[in-house]
């Protein structure tokens, strides 16, 4: 890595943790030129901002990376934290629009133990209306929980 790319990094790392809601939007664009396995999960970990403008900024990035689905993994991990339910949500909105790609992932996290995870991967499914999906969305309707079997029912 030159001196170049090493005190962009540092310099995006930097922008990220500012108290400024403009320079960590700010930054978040810039992570586009990171190579995409750093810039995927930075931008993932980016869902979870206080703030809603830097988390639209890092949903747009996300969903209009070249490969968005090898995030696959880390946005279903995202839909674990409940704590933030705007990085939940943001994590939903960016599985959406990455669409079919992401849907087998998706099914086999129909089967986590979260029942919040299974909920929010039904919403996903639901709105990335895949037909590879209808089976497992119509055995989610005999999930424990009634929340997921209500979003089953209306996937």
């Amino acid at each position: 890595m030159s001196g170049y790319e090493a005190r962009d990094k540092e310099s995006i790392r930097q922008d990220l943790a500012s108290h400024d809601d403009e320079v960590r939007r700010l930054a978040v664009e810039r992570l586009a030129g990171l190579p995409s396995e750093e810039s995927l999960l930075r931008l993932v970990d980016c869902l979870g901002d206080p703030s809603w403008r830097v988390r639209k900024a890092a949903v747009e990035r996300l969903a209009s990376a070249p490969e968005p689905w090898e995030a696959a993994d880390a946005l279903i991990g995202a839909l674990a934290d409940g704590d933030n339910p705007g990085r939940r949500n943001a994590a939903v909105e960016v599985l959406v629009q990455t669409g079919s790609r992401v849907v087998p992932r998706l099914i086999e996290a129909t089967r986590d133990a979260d029942v919040d995870v299974r909920k929010l991967v039904v919403d996903a499914l639901a709105g990335i209306a895949d037909e590879r999906a209808t089976t497992r969305l119509i055995d989610m309707l005999q999930d424990e929980d009634p929340n997921v079997r209500g979003a089953a029912a209306d996937a």
